[in-house]
């Protein structure tokens, strides 16, 4: 009991500590800050994000029926090789739809960015296909992990245990 009630208030504290919720989708303030993104550009992005949810939701729902009625056809006591080989062709249809909508709404927000913004988008993207290596460069203590708001490193602070730190709360 109390510990449901210690795990309620950690997690309680710690969705109060994340400060306002930013709608899903709106580019984060260092992201802004990075790309140095107009007001209008910002709501320019969350228009298209928008759109874009909005018009995949049938193509989502779309595919989960269809993967429904794959694991139906996968799970029964005899499956249908034809049917099973024309859900799997449905499914990878659905798929390559998807896609094409990603890559369509990936465009239409990069015509929002100038010249410039792009430039330093792809040094974003270069940055994060050296992610496992920062990983592992941490985990061989190469790279000392990113400061917390205690300067003891990143997570949640009060689970943390240390020199000064009491046994729980």
């Amino acid at each position: 009991m109390i510990r449901n009630l210690v795990l309620t208030f950690a997690l309680a504290a710690a969705a109060f500590a994340q400060g306002p919720r930013r709608m899903a989708g709106e580019p984060s303030k260092a992201l802004t800050e990075y790309l140095g993104l107009s007001e209008d550009q910002v709501n320019r992005l969350n228009n298209l994000n928008r759109d874009a949810m909005r018009q995949g939701r049938p193509d989502r729902e779309q595919m989960r029926e269809r993967a429904r009625a794959l694991r139906e056809q996968m799970n029964s006591a005899n499956p249908d090789p034809a049917a099973v080989g024309r859900a799997m062709l449905e499914m990878r249809q659905s798929r390559k739809t998807a896609g094409d909508a990603m890559t369509q709404a990936r465009q239409n927000a990069l015509s929002v960015l100038t010249e410039e913004q792009r430039t330093k988008l792809a040094a974003l993207e270069t940055a994060r296909k050296l992610q496992p290596a920062i990983g592992e460069a941490m985990r061989y203590r190469l790279l000392a992990p990113p400061s917390g708001g205690d300067g003891v490193g990143a997570g949640f602070a009060p689970f943390r245990r240390g020199p000064g730190r009491p046994r729980g709360f």
